[in-house]
């Protein structure tokens, strides 16, 4: 079991406090799904940023820079691959083409 969860202001009415209060709120409460691992994907100018640890979403603290519209989360519950390393964590990033995305499922 995991937990997706995200956010889009696309309205930018959204101040940055609210911002990082509903995250971190959404984070924690997905850890119900997942305890092993916690990440965040957001855009920054023109590329996207991950940030993930092999921890509980309640002992990470997510960060975004002012300005942030769009974040994707993830907690995970391993079931395969050790949380241990990072690259077994979501979001995933990559690249299709010359086209960077994050992604978690």
């Amino acid at each position: 079991m995991c937990a997706v969860f995200g956010f889009l202001d696309y309205k930018e009415k959204v101040s940055n406090a609210v911002l990082k209060k509903l995250i971190h709120y959404l984070s924690v409460a997905a850890e119900v799904r997942g305890t092993d691992a916690t990440g965040i994907a957001y855009v920054r100018g023109s590329s996207i940023v991950t940030y993930k640890k092999p921890k509980p979403a309640h002992k990470v603290k997510l960060f975004f820079p002012r300005g942030t519209r769009s974040v994707i989360g993830h907690t995970r519950f391993t079931t395969q691959g050790s949380e241990k390393r990072n690259c077994n964590n979501h979001p995933f990033d990559g690249h299709c083409g010359t086209e960077a995305f994050a992604l978690a499922h």
